[in-house]
């Protein structure tokens, strides 16, 4: 098999960037995991890990200057979600918190981060709010703390108003 010509290769600032990424989600995957699995938490670890990441890639958020802190404070979170237990009734305050929260903040800081036209933004706050409220249906304290969490980074740091 023979290799395609690249024409325009991308810089080193780019491939730097990108092996970033890989070794921070890496990181907190494989972090998260194996405190997961220390703890007794294994299979709720991987469905946080799961929600969370659904969830952030369609309502965007804030990213930290350094990948470590990301890394860090990443696996913090992660590892802690699947020790908290809320009653029924807090999983719904809970629950309507990150809906608004989503309505009024969803989708961030997209325009730094990504590539993604502002046409789809309308799309992207719709289905981050119709997977929040599906845990009106579910009731699942993961994933009610998961994305308040979620929420909260994005009320805190500010979203686009769209």
């Amino acid at each position: 098999m023979v290799a395609a010509k690249v024409d325009n290769p991308p810089s080193a600032d780019v491939l730097r960037y990108f092996l970033e990424i890989i070794a921070n989600t890496a990181g907190v995957i494989l972090l998260s995991l194996g405190i997961g699995l220390c703890t007794s938490h294994f299979a709720e670890t991987v469905f946080v890990l799961a929600a969370f990441a659904t969830i952030r890639f369609i309502s965007g958020g804030y990213h930290l200057k350094a990948s470590w802190a990301c890394v860090i404070i990443s696996t913090f979170i992660v590892s802690v979600i699947p020790f908290v237990i809320v009653s029924d009734l807090l999983n719904y305050i809970i629950t309507a918190g990150s809906l608004t929260a989503m309505l009024v903040w969803a989708p961030a800081n997209y325009d730094y981060y990504a590539r993604i036209s502002k046409r789809y933004y309308p799309l992207m706050k719709t289905l981050a709010c119709a997977v929040v409220a599906l845990n009106f249906v579910i009731v699942s304290d993961v994933l009610a703390i998961t994305y308040i969490v979620q929420a909260a980074l994005l009320c805190i740091f500010g979203g686009e108003r769209t």
